[in-house]
C-alpha cells in the first residue's frame, strides 16, 4: 500500500485551493449519536467505542484512537426524537482526558440533568 503525499488541493471549475491543513484540522475527530433512554447505545460514531451510563443524564464516552492531549473542543446537542425537538443541550460537567470525556445532558429550561432520546456529541483537536 501507498501513502498519498499532497499540500493542497485544487477546484479544477474555478482554481481556488486549499491548504490540506485546514481539511485536516478543522474536521470532526470524534462524533456520536447515542440513544440516551433506557438501554443506553451508540446508533453511530465516528472514533468513539461506547458509551457508559453513569445515571441520569451523566454520560462517559472512548475514543478509539486518543487525543493527543485533553485539551480538545467538545460540543453536544440533544433532542427529544420529535420533529422539530432538537435543541441545544446544556453541559454542566465535562472531564477530558485523552482517551475520553464526560458530560451530563442538562435541561435547559430547569436545569435539570435528564435522559434524553437523542444525545450528540463531536469533538475538535488532534489525534495522537
Amino acid at each position: 500500500m501507498s501513502d498519498l503525499d499532497f499540500r493542497r488541493m485544487k477546484n479544477p471549475d474555478n482554481g481556488e485551493s486549499l491548504g490540506t491543513n485546514y481539511l485536516i484540522n478543522g474536521t470532526a475527530k470524534a462524533w456520536a449519536n447515542i440513544n440516551g433512554t433506557g438501554t443506553i447505545a451508540v446508533r453511530d460514531s465516528l472514533n468513539i467505542t461506547g458509551v457508559t451510563d453513569n445515571g441520569t443524564g451523566d454520560y462517559t464516552f472512548v475514543f478509539s484512537n486518543s487525543m493527543l492531549d485533553p485539551n480538545f473542543i467538545f460540543m453536544g446537542s440533544r433532542g427529544s426524537g420529535a420533529p422539530g425537538g432538537i435543541s441545544d443541550i446544556d453541559v454542566s460537567r465535562i472531564d477530558q482526558i485523552v482517551t475520553g470525556g464526560r458530560f451530563e445532558a442538562v435541561r435547559g429550561s430547569s436545569n435539570t440533568v435528564t435522559d434524553f432520546a437523542i444525545v450528540q456529541v463531536m469533538v475538535m483537536g488532534n489525534l495522537a
